[in-house]
């Protein structure tokens, strides 16, 4: 959880400000945090009394210095850390002086939380040292009302000793039985030695008066105290001394106290002294031996990579014990740390616990006490001496220890900063040491050598790869903490393959033998297993460790794993010869080593698999272009095998292309094919066997590898030649069409690697695309023939339209005169005389009756007829002949084809398919052309009414739009904006989508292009996919 910080910046920058902020935050505060530039600003967020403050060094109005004496004037206590672009060492260190708790440069924040941390910790200290000093300073103003307010001792005695009277509070204060016995003893009793007594009267009769006399006396049983005494003199008329009064009070514990405040006092000033932890803990000892008296002194700290106390420093009658740094009395240790209490014994000889124990021998008491640092206890101290410890001395020694404590904790914090702040500067050095070079070989040793290098205590560091096929570990580099007497390991060069993985293959029998460790087994096998860091704290006592013969001076190590998002790459492992070595810090420390190591491995692997993949692509590029150079069938076969055994070193190759139902032999290199085995390769399709391998390619669509035709069990011998060792069965593919195989031979075993079979399959697609291209200039020839006999015949047909509608006009003509022949006829065959006549006029009755009917047949030859009616017509599969229509022209314009799924796609409507395919395309190619010379965007997509009784099929593109002026003509004949064209395409669109009783539409898009929209009626909707509104 977040701590609350109320901070207060003084910045002219609020860029800066941020920065600080953002570090504070991301230290663990949560920040209430205020930002000014001006003194009275300044002034009045201080008086909101702010936990710490942030300065610039120098403002135009203001600088840190000022703001330092602001808050020594008006007396608050608030830390302030100068943050500043540079700085001096002298202002560095006037800034100290006056007050700042410490200063940072700017670009180096990364410091902040750790000096923010510090400094409130410093202020903490101050405020329970204040808090002590104003608890004594209470205690003796209580006292001193107490003396004031209260009785205390009082007395009238005489010259010559006499006592004259006292009070109860005297005779309590000297620890007399009664008022009596102190009578009768006299006043010089009290004194150490009676000539004391004589001083003191002739010291208080010079001047009659003696106030605050302190001076130590004795008590009825002996023991001594501390007295604060005030007398007066009294005189007689002649000047002679009456008697004295006056009063005493003890004041032993203000003495003591002040004692231990100077003991404090002393202690902090010597502690401060120690530049590190090291030279602290002697001082230490050397205090407590100096208050107690001690013969011997030792102190232990928890030591969390061991779980246990173990002995930092020690000294007198137990310095031995720092030699093997182990409690020689664990139960007591264990008592006083788990309850955070002192354990005291004033006589240890007269325990039967304690009297048979080497450690006390010639001790009398001796007591442990346990270091505590916020409710958390961090060690134990340990005091012995020969005379019993007193209980005001033990409490002078709790005090001392919550002293040492704090010391202790607070120079731990700032070693631990120190070591994080130069462990971050080795860290980003290695990063960039790293980063500057691409060599896998050097990047691995300059990792193993900097693990040595910044991690304490090690002996060697080791990297290991994954091998994912044979889940093992293979050792790659390795380095010593001492490079003299290191052995020299070769290990083999790792190479990389064009797909980007680490070729294993490269390695020989004895490399491969040598990774011992596979995935899950072993500390670095757990780790890659698992992704987890693993510190084995002692390998003699850790299951998961493999013991060998050759690692028996192994025993500590850490290990952590290499990987990217995606995979593990391997692991680094850094080893000891001393259990309890390596603690959490040194994990996390290599854990961020471990994050550059493997940016620096996949930009070197990364970069070397584009480098081969870039010189495959020119390689197969040059291929590519020497096969497409061609359009005959026969020549682009011939180049694919040339080229397939010339670049990929086999031995043969052939190509089977399907035609039909039939498989066929169309070319081969590499060895002779008779009449028989051309029936090998001729079969038909549908008679392969389950077993056989092109079958098996067929169906499944995928190609088929065999490292080793020995040993394979589908291979069958008889259906290839004896010497062929492996095998490689690549489908050549047009889109998801199969159009036949390739099919590669080699005698050696196990030639078909990864790195192999991916450029034969890259190559296999430019050879299908190369067979395609020369199969569709075979029938685009074929076509051109076709086209131009069909050209011929709608030339003719033209004519004989023309003559048609020629007749058609004659036929018109002739029908009025043959009607009034026909009139005219008829009326004679009413007078006829003779039958004869009638003959004559029925022979022409029949002839004009005839002609009529040859009038009439001409005539109908130009009336239009509706041959075609409306048919159910669905969308979906009219968008998508127009893509495939549409694919090279989008291609050369860079224009993308995106078909979104729309809600209508499976919708169906009344209409000519090839009339409204005529409209989607017109408008597709308007949409291309507006996109030019840029390319972009074509969006297809259908949608219903919200009536539901109408689909809508929007084409939008991502063009220069319409112009407001030309977007109400844009449907009228022969109206265009383009310099080529008759202004027909969209007056025909607009024709067409009427006649099936529909229209569209046009806006122009809100960021750029426009989209039109075709509206037709529905008849049928078979199924409606749900909306995200649904």
């Amino acid at each position: 959880m977040a701590s609350p910080l109320k901070v207060l910046i003084l910045e002219d920058n609020q860029n800066d400000a941020l920065l600080m902020v953002h570090e504070l935050e991301e230290a663990g505060y949560d920040l209430d945090w205020e930002c000014v530039e001006k003194e009275k600003d300044y002034i009045k967020g201080i008086a909101k009394h702010p936990d710490l403050i942030l300065a610039d060094f120098a403002l135009p109005q203001f600088d840190a210095l000022e703001a330092l004496k602001s808050l020594k004037d008006q007396s608050l206590d608030i830390p302030l850390i100068v943050v500043t672009g540079s700085i001096s060492e002298e202002t560095a260190v006037r800034c100290i002086k006056e007050g700042a708790a410490d200063y940072l440069i700017k670009d180096r924040l990364a410091r902040l939380g750790n000096a923010v941390q510090q400094a409130l910790e410093d202020k903490h200290l101050r405020e329970e040292k204040q808090t002590a000093e104003r608890a004594l300073k209470q205690s003796e103003k209580r006292y001193r009302e107490l003396f004031e307010g209260v009785p205390v001792g009082l007395y009238r005695s005489t010259p010559d000793g006499g006592i004259l009277d006292i009070n109860n509070a005297l005779v309590d204060i000297f620890g007399y039985p009664d008022k009596e016995t102190l009578i009768t003893a006299g006043a010089a009793a009290g004194y150490l030695d009676p000539a004391d007594y004589k001083k003191w009267q002739k010291e208080i009769e010079k001047k009659d008066t003696a106030l605050n006399y302190v001076h130590q006396l004795r008590r009825y049983d002996g023991s001594l105290f501390w007295a604060e005494e005030s007398t007066r003199v009294f005189r007689d008329e002649n000047g002679n001394v009456s008697f004295y009064e006056g009063n005493v009070v003890d004041i032993t514990e203000r003495i003591d106290r002040q004692h231990e405040l100077e003991t404090i006092v002393t202690v902090d000033a010597a502690l401060r002294t120690a530049p590190n932890i090291t030279a602290m803990l002697p001082i230490i000892l050397d205090l407590f031996q100096d208050i107690s008296n001690a013969k011997g002194t030792a102190l232990a700290l928890f030591n969390s990579a061991r779980n246990e106390l173990l002995i930092e420093a020690a000294n007198g009658v137990w310095d031995d014990w720092k030699e093997n740094r182990r409690l020689p009395e664990e139960e007591i240790s264990g008592e006083v740390f788990n309850s955070g209490k002192m354990v005291s014994f004033e006589n240890v000889q007269e325990s039967s616990r304690f009297q048979t124990l080497e450690i006390f021998k010639g001790l009398t008491a001796f007591a442990c006490i346990p270091l505590i640092i916020r409710k958390q206890v961090i060690g134990t101290l340990w005091i012995g001496s020969d005379e019993a410890i007193g209980e005001q001395t033990l409490d002078l020694i709790l005090v001392v220890s919550n002293i040492a404590a704090n010391a202790i904790h607070r120079t731990t914090l700032y070693e631990n900063n120190i070591r994080v702040l130069l462990e971050s500067r080795a860290i980003s050095s290695i990063g960039r040491n790293l980063n500057e070079n691409l060599d896998l070989e050097k990047i691995f040793q300059l990792i193993v050598n900097a693990t040595t290098d910044i991690i304490p205590n090690s002996n060697r560091a080791i990297i290991h790869l994954f091998n994912e096929k044979n889940m093992r570990l293979h050792p790659v580099a390795i380095s010593y903490a001492n490079k003299k007497g290191a052995p020299k390991i070769n290990f083999p060069k790792m190479q990389v393959t064009p797909h980007g993985e680490f070729d294993f293959d490269v390695l020989g029998e004895v490399d491969k033998k040598a990774a011992h460790m596979s995935r899950g087994k072993g500390i670095a096998g757990r780790v890659i297993d698992e992704g987890i860091i693993i510190n084995v704290k002692d390998t003699l006592s850790d299951s998961r460790y493999l013991q060998a013969a050759s690692n028996t001076d192994i025993r500590s190590m850490v290990v952590v794993p290499i990987q990217n998002p995606t995979k593990r790459l391997g692991t680094i492992s850094v080893l000891s010869s001393e259990p309890f070595t390596f603690t959490t810090a040194d994990e996390d420390l290599l854990e961020n080593l471990c994050i550059q190591a493997t940016t620096a491995i996949e930009n070197a692997r990364l970069l070397e698999a584009e480098r081969l993949q870039r010189e495959m692509a020119e390689a197969l590029a040059e291929i590519s272009a020497l096969i497409n150079k061609s359009l005959e069938l026969g020549e682009v076969l011939d180049q694919i095998l040339d080229h397939t055994l010339r670049v990929f070193s086999v031995k043969a190759a052939n190509i089977l292309l399907i035609e039909g139902d039939n498989l066929k032999l169309a070319g081969h290199k590499g060895y002779a094919v008779s009449d028989e085995d051309m029936e090998k390769y001729n079969r038909s399709i549908p008679d392969l066997s389950k077993e056989d391998l092109i079958g098996i390619m067929y169906r499944n669509g995928e190609r088929i590898i065999i490292s080793d035709t020995a040993t394979h069990p589908r291979w069958n011998p008889e259906m290839s030649f004896e010497w062929v060792r492996s095998y490689a069965g690549i489908p050549l593919k047009v889109g998801d069409e199969i159009i036949g195989f390739l099919i590669v031979d080699s005698d050696k075993p196990n030639f078909m690697t990864d790195d192999v079979v991916q450029r034969l399959e890259i190559f296999a697609n430019d050879a299908a695309t190369a067979v395609q291209n020369a199969r569709l200039y075979s029938d685009l020839e074929t076509s051109l023939e076709t086209e131009k006999a069909t050209r011929s015949q709608l030339i003719r047909a033209d004519k004989l339209a023309g003559m048609g509608r020629m007749v058609a006009s004659v036929a018109h003509e002739l029908n009025n005169p043959l009607q009034t022949i026909k009139n005219c006829l008829f009326l004679i065959n009413q007078n006829h005389d003779t039958p004869e006549e009638a003959e004559l006029l029925e022979l022409s009755m029949s002839e004009v009756e005839r002609l009529s009917s040859i009038v009439s047949r001409l005539r109908d030859v130009y009336r239009p007829r509706p041959d075609e009616k409306f048919q159910p017509t669905p969308i979906a599969p009219l968008l998508a002949d127009v893509a495939i229509l549409l694919e090279t022209h989008l291609r050369r314009n860079k224009v993308t084809w995106e078909k979104e799924p729309g809600e209508a796609d499976l919708a169906t409507v009344n209409g000519f398919p090839d009339k409204l395919k005529q409209v989607f395309l017109n408008l597709s190619l308007n949409s291309i052309e507006a996109m030019r010379p840029d390319g972009g965007t074509l969006t297809v997509k259908t949608m219903f009414s919200e009536d539901e009784k109408h689909i809508g099929i929007t084409f939008s593109d991502t063009g220069h739009g319409i112009s407001e002026g030309a977007l109400k003509f844009v449907f009228d004949p022969f109206y265009t904006t383009k310099e080529t064209g008759m202004g027909l395409g969209l007056s025909i669109c607009y024709d067409i989508t009427q006649n099936h009783n529909g229209h569209i539409s046009v806006i122009n898009n809100p960021d750029k292009g426009a989209t039109f929209t075709v509206w037709l009626p529905l008849i049928e909707i078979k199924e409606k996919k749900p909306t995200p509104g649904d």
